[in-house]
């Protein structure tokens, strides 16, 4: 049985998200209906589901990497403004 491997773009995501080291530490919002008020535990979740592999539910249905998008588009705004 051949192990499942991530897609090019859902890989670069992740590895942003394994090295960025400009993410928010207070709430915040994601995306337009959702609002992250525990960064530590959304982060420690976004792991998770990273570990889980690309054949996980998130990953299949398209949760991880829209919250990894959006996370990405939040931290982009965060170094904007911290010119």
């Amino acid at each position: 049985m051949e192990a499942a491997t991530w897609k090019s773009e859902d890989a670069d995501l992740i590895a942003w998200f394994q090295e960025e080291t400009n993410l928010p530490l207070y709430p915040f919002r994601l995306k337009q209906g959702s609002m992250v008020t525990d960064c530590d535990k959304f982060y420690s979740s976004l792991r998770t589901d990273i570990k889980e592999g690309p054949k996980a539910p998130r990953m299949l249905f398209g949760g991880l990497r829209s919250d990894l998008k959006a996370l990405q588009e939040v931290a982009k705004k965060l170094k904007y403004e911290e010119r």
